[in-house]
């Protein structure tokens, strides 16, 4: 057998411990390109568009509206002073703050975090189960992502950018990689277990 052959052999066996880790890769890029297929929108103008046909915002305005309350009521519970103004924008004393757009509410990573799920090994009263509670838990971490932004936002407006587009955005994504992992160490085990009995 040659080399080449050999070498892709293993990257395809179970032996490979990276392989698990490049499926869910692939995965989050496909659920990813699925949900950038299905929606389209601008953030400012709140126009969400299903297949580019249909304006479908009202479905999304309850995670605004709840991301914004429980966000502010965070901050405010830890002495921020946050102040929530008409069309959820969320503001501070010393006028810094910013507005809560569908972007911030995790529909997106909810979506691709179920896809991934529903995608994996296992069974599907399983699935569901798992999937139920991670969207309440990608929910709360959520909260926690904006309130954090927010807080900063509060005394340095500055550090948006770095904490909205990079840290916590990345950070999101490694939350429900660790949340795949368990699934997989739990469940998905679980499943080749039984079948293989």
């Amino acid at each position: 057998m040659s080399e080449l052959k050999r070498k892709i052999k293993y990257f395809f066996s179970k032996e490979n411990p990276i392989r698990d880790v490049i499926v869910f890769v692939i995965m989050l890029l496909v659920a990813n390109a699925v949900w950038k297929f299905c929606f389209q929108g601008d953030n400012y103008h709140k126009e969400i568009m299903l297949f580019g046909k249909w304006n479908v915002e009202f479905l999304f305005q309850w995670a605004i509206d709840s991301t914004t309350y429980l966000s502010s009521s965070l901050l405010n519970l830890l002495g921020f002073g946050a102040t929530i103004n008409p069309d959820n924008v969320v503001t501070f004393a010393n006028g810094n703050g910013a507005k809560i757009v569908w972007g911030c509410t995790a529909i997106k990573q909810s979506f691709i975090f179920a896809v991934i799920i529903l995608c994996s090994k296992g069974r599907l009263k399983d699935k569901a189960l798992f999937i139920a509670i991670g969207l309440v838990i990608i929910y709360f971490i959520n909260i926690l992502r904006i309130s954090t932004i927010l807080g900063f936002m509060k005394y340095n407006p500055g550090t948006f950018e770095l904490l909205h587009g990079i840290i916590l955005k990345y950070l999101f994504y490694i939350c429900i990689f660790f949340m795949w992992v368990f699934w997989e160490e739990k469940f998905a085990e679980k499943k080749r277990l039984e079948n293989e009995k």
